[in-house]
């Protein structure tokens, strides 16, 4: 009896003395080890960063949504404030954290899907890196229930990217846009009525079925504009909005026809417009057809590589500056599959860029 005593006034003591159980770390604690790994120089670095965030699970939505608000008001200051390095970098920020938001918020990877949707098709498969997410306020009030991700442009390689738009569903089905038809059918089909289309203010009443109209248009050209567009394109914001009131015919209702166009910004030498018309004539105002019309022409696309040919580097980098602020984004797509040597030549320029803005 008293040996048995002994052994349980044993165990109790060395259960006090032992260390007490290391629970796993918190996502407010892994958080920052996760975001000091941030490179938007090696994409292949903020695959593994976003990997990481989204493995944070529930814990982590809020922390990420942090950092994504933080981005993109640093984002508009650096981009008022003309600085071209840093915008691009916030950039980067404000698409790794969006695209985490979406694995968070949805539990789907929309990229691993449109891969392995790329995959059953036959097309080339695309690095990971490839995709990025196109996302702003005029899209989520369009398309609420869809994500949209570009194929970013990789101009070293010779091989053009088979799609360049998609929209994932958050029941997971793709939808790839080879063509403008191919986006005009996904319209007809899934743009709300018009009335769900109105800016809506807090304290304010909605927007009128006008300025519905030009948010129909925004949502139309902030899409259609990447399927013309190789990536370098910037445009000018939609400016004058033509609306027409019809009477239409008593069976289908009143017709509303609202037409707009942006015109491409001359960077590099860069030209045109897109002009749309989206027509709505039901009695819920639903769209009915939608007309394009686009003339939109690139400029210089220089040979970067020729940055180490002693023989026409100088015209080359000459010709890169005189893309403006646009060649810093062709300078970092061009980084990414360019050999060290090369990517040195890249950084010197880009330091030139920032100094000449």
């Amino acid at each position: 009896m008293r040996f048995l005593l002994a052994v349980i006034i044993l165990l109790l003591a060395s259960r006090s003395f032992a260390q007490p159980e290391l629970l796993p770390p918190s996502a407010l604690e892994r958080a920052p080890l996760i975001l000091a790994a941030i490179d938007p120089a090696r994409p292949e670095a903020m695959v593994e960063v976003e990997d990481r965030l989204a493995a944070l699970g529930k814990q982590g939505v809020k922390i990420v949504q942090q950092h994504y608000a933080a981005a993109q008001a640093e984002l508009l200051k650096a981009e008022e404030e003309n600085r071209p390095r840093e915008a691009w970098q916030l950039k980067t920020r404000v698409q790794l954290f969006g695209q985490v938001l979406v694995r968070l918020q949805t539990g789907m990877n929309p990229p691993a899907l449109i891969r392995a949707w790329m995959g059953k098709e036959g097309l080339e498969e695309l690095p990971r890196y490839a995709l990025t997410l196109l996302r702003d306020p005029d899209l989520d009030r369009g398309f609420p229930r869809h994500y949209f991700y570009l194929t970013r442009s990789l101009p070293a390689k010779e091989a053009k990217p088979p799609v360049r738009l998609f929209a994932v569903a958050r029941n997971g089905a793709i939808t790839p846009f080879g063509t403008i038809e191919d986006l005009r059918q996904f319209f007809l089909a899934n743009l709300p009525p018009l009335k769900n289309l109105a800016t809506r203010v807090k304290g304010q009443p909605p927007g009128d079925l006008r300025d519905a109209s030009r948010n129909a248009l925004l949502i139309w050209l902030r899409l259609s504009r990447e399927l013309h567009g190789d990536g370098y394109f910037r445009f000018a914001a939609l400016d004058e909005v033509t609306v027409e009131e019809l009477p239409g015919e008593k069976k289908t209702g009143p017709i509303l026809r609202a037409t707009g166009s942006i015109e491409a910004l001359p960077d590099a030498g860069n030209r045109g417009e897109i002009t749309a018309t989206l027509e709505f004539r039901t009695k819920r105002y639903r769209l009915a057809d939608v007309r394009e019309t686009a003339g939109v022409q690139p400029g210089s696309r220089p040979d970067v590589s020729q940055l180490l040919d002693l023989a026409v580097s100088g015209q080359a980098e000459q010709d890169l500056l005189g893309m403006g602020l646009l060649a810093f984004d062709y300078l970092m797509d061009w980084r990414i599959n360019a050999a060290p040597e090369l990517q040195t030549a890249i950084d010197r320029l880009c330091v030139r860029i920032v100094e000449r803005e």
